[in-house]
């Protein structure tokens, strides 16, 4: 992150990955120029308030207590379009319905997340199209990466 945490929690990273490294499978979102991806990633910065209640988006009148990192996972529900549907499977918060993602302490401006692979449906030596976008910022892509999985 480029700031410590304050007292809102926000997205900080958006992944969508292709898991099959092929950009004509997968789901579109024109409105945001994607195509390919059958997953997308959410990096959440999420804090615990005093008032005992705990955002991954937005915050509380109550001081922060914690400040820790969690990544949730959607399928890509719908396959053409002008923007993607999502299914979710992982939840930062632990929703009904979805898996709990592990949660990580923020340590200074870092945040670290886990997927795991059987959510993916990956493995090992497996190739993945993947591309991260920085949350809040126009147009906020990274270049495109191509990753082997140990």
């Amino acid at each position: 992150m480029k700031d410590e945490p304050g007292a809102f929690a926000t997205t900080v990273l958006k992944l969508y990955f292709d898991t099959d490294n092929n950009a004509q499978t997968g789901g579109t979102d024109k409105f945001k120029g994607l195509a390919g991806f059958e997953f997308r990633s959410e990096l959440d910065s999420c804090m615990d308030y005093a008032d005992k209640s705990s955002a991954c988006t937005g915050g509380s009148a109550t001081k922060p207590t914690a400040h820790w990192a969690a990544a949730g996972l959607d399928r890509v529900k719908s396959k053409t379009g002008l923007m993607a549907e999502y299914d979710g499977i992982v939840d930062s918060m632990g929703f009904p319905g979805e898996i709990k993602a592990p949660r990580f302490p923020v340590v200074g401006k870092r945040l670290e997340g886990k997927l795991a692979y059987a959510n993916l449906g990956v493995k090992p030596g497996q190739v993945l199209r993947v591309l991260v976008r920085e949350e809040h910022k126009d147009p906020g892509a990274f270049p495109e990466i191509l990753l082997t999985l140990k």
